[in-house]
């Protein structure tokens, strides 16, 4: 059981934590600002940080900001409360050290599992760094050797690819968790509604993923088909919640955009087939850790350049999209996608397992939910 301190100057809003963290066994202490909580903080012993984004005085980004400047205090972990209207907040205190969120108002379970997931990360990092300082002189060296002459043939390969690089990344590879989305039965929605409706339809669901992958702080976002592309980079990951993490997050809201999507086709949509049976919406997400390449297509007769993913895992990513569709599974995973999540001890239940051959290779593939 950890030390927890909680800031957030509602009152009824901190009891009600403070209770559910203390029947979960917690010790808790709980503050109003995030001036006397950054003072118990550096007290010293405290596990984890709770704090509300608004606050008077001293809000939760500055409260986070003095954590991550402190050298005693740099790797606690950090769960920011939000209001689900505050988007924006979000994505800045995600970039700026949060390692998770909790909306408002939430369920005592949600807490608990955001509680649970930051503490277990923080003792496997701990657990990481005192292995590293058991390593030999020799061994240290060897790593390091490896780094530079793998940062060289990288550097080599992106002079040789630069004539197909994102000019606004500077030549940088995203490398990390590919996520893939599609709608299910577009044929006989297209059947069904006009043109007008199946955008209208298709532009609701898209900005709902969208806004979902904004907050999970996606680095990258393509239409490719049928399909959008969502890329979530290594390089960007927060101090204890990686691009995995933020994908399995986004992988995890599933259900609510499910819900929306049929609301959206009872309101929307069934009044206007009033006495017609409308399929049920459904889609697919496909979960991939690998590489995005960005190759550039020069506009033509001076037009605008376009961007263009591509790449084996991205070709791979809407292979296995149209297998998930077939099969009518609302998330599918890669072997290595399972790898990833069980290597962080994040992974999501999965249902069932199946083989499918991809050309001449044989890949295994799993539903999870």
């Amino acid at each position: 059981m950890a030390l927890i301190v909680v800031c957030e100057d509602d009152a009824s809003t901190r009891t009600l934590i403070s209770a559910i963290l203390s029947k979960a066994g917690h010790q808790v202490e709980a503050f109003d600002n995030g001036f006397k909580g950054f003072s118990r903080l550096c007290d010293g012993d405290v596990e984890l940080l709770i704090s509300d984004v608004q606050m008077p005085g001293k809000d939760g980004f500055a409260l986070i900001n003095d954590v991550r400047e402190d050298t005693e205090l740099h790797d606690l972990p950090c769960i920011l409360l939000t209001a689900l209207n505050e988007r924006a907040h979000m994505r800045v205190g995600m970039t700026s050290g949060a390692d998770d969120y909790v909306t408002k108002p939430f369920q005592p379970s949600e807490l608990i599992e955001a509680v649970n997931s930051q503490l277990k990360r923080a003792m496997r990092v701990h657990i990481m760094h005192a292995g590293e300082t058991q390593r030999t002189v020799d061994t240290a060296l060897g790593e390091r050797t490896n780094e530079l002459m793998a940062a060289f043939e990288k550097r080599l390969q992106r002079e040789l690819q630069s004539r197909w690089a994102r000019s606004d990344t500077k030549s940088r590879e995203l490398r990390g968790s590919l996520l893939g989305c599609a709608i299910v039965q577009q044929d006989q929605w297209l059947e069904l509604l006009t043109s007008t409706q199946m955008a209208d339809m298709a532009r609701h669901f898209f900005s709902k993923v969208a806004d979902s992958a904004t907050l999970f702080n996606a680095d990258y976002l393509q239409f490719v088909g049928d399909g959008l592309l969502i890329v979530f980079d290594a390089t960007t990951d927060a101090p204890t919640l990686s691009h995995t993490g933020r994908a399995l997050k986004l992988s995890q809201s599933i259900g609510a955009i499910r819900s929306s999507m049929q609301a959206y086709v009872r309101e929307q949509l069934q009044s206007v087939f009033p006495d017609q049976k409308l399929p049920s919406f459904s889609f697919s997400l496909v979960l991939h850790p690998g590489v995005l390449g960005l190759g550039k297509l020069d506009g033509v007769a001076g037009g605008i350049e376009q961007l263009l993913p591509v790449g084996q895992d991205v070709q791979l990513i809407f292979k296995l999209l149209k297998v998930a569709q077939a099969l009518r599974w609302s998330l599918l995973l890669s072997q290595e996608a399972v790898d990833a999540q069980t290597k962080e001890g994040s992974a999501l239940p999965v249902h069932e397992h199946v083989a499918i051959k991809l050309g001449a290779q044989e890949r295994r593939i799993y539903r999870a939910g």
